[in-house]
């Protein structure tokens, strides 16, 4: 009876793994199957790729903090870098509230950076004068190496936070008119 039991039991055994055999068999194999991926493993997968130009922390006339990272939120950003003393860079203010507002729909922003920070009040009244909704941010170190001896000076990032290079420069030095500006952005949004 023993005898019997086991050899009932090896049988029992021996079917079970035949037939999940057959089961494994019969399904798509593990190379083609598609495994879902979780948002996180996508946000690691994007953050890992993400590798910028440029990496800084800055704060803006209202107190917000801007990174790299923003980036990513927008097509192109504009990086104007101005003073408050320098005229031409005065007049052009207005021009670009105006880019700003008009393009920001196409995932367009300015970040304008200054250096004189003796001027805060002055800037305060500029903005204000210019109705300048774009973020103001002070100078960092960061961007040494991205600004031109000229000023205004200009360059551009893509959302994946690579400077844009036109015939071999990344520069845009001097002020433009709305124009001019509108015609270099829309090449990019």
């Amino acid at each position: 009876m023993k005898r019997v039991l086991a050899l009932l039991l090896c049988a029992s055994c021996l079917f079970s793994f035949a037939s999940c055999s057959k089961k494994s068999k019969s399904k798509t194999p593990a190379a083609t199957k598609k495994v879902p991926t979780s948002k996180t493993t996508e946000e690691t997968t994007k953050a890992k790729r993400f590798d910028p130009d440029v990496e800084f922390e800055v704060v803006d006339m209202k107190g917000n903090t801007w990174d790299e990272t923003m980036f990513q939120d927008y097509e192109l950003t504009m990086i104007h870098f101005w003073e408050p003393s320098s005229d031409p860079c005065v007049r052009e203010m207005k021009d670009l509230q105006k880019l700003y507002h008009d393009y920001e729909d196409l995932d367009f922003i300015i970040l304008a950076v200054y250096s004189d920070t003796d001027m805060d009040d002055e800037i305060r009244r500029l903005i204000k004068n210019a109705s300048t909704t774009y973020p103001v941010v002070n100078y960092s170190p960061a961007f040494d190496r991205f600004r031109s001896a000229q000023t205004p000076s200009t360059i551009f990032v893509d959302k994946e936070g690579k400077v844009i290079y036109e015939n071999g420069s990344p520069y845009y030095d001097g002020a433009k008119e709305y124009e001019e500006w509108a015609r270099i952005i829309e090449q990019y949004v």
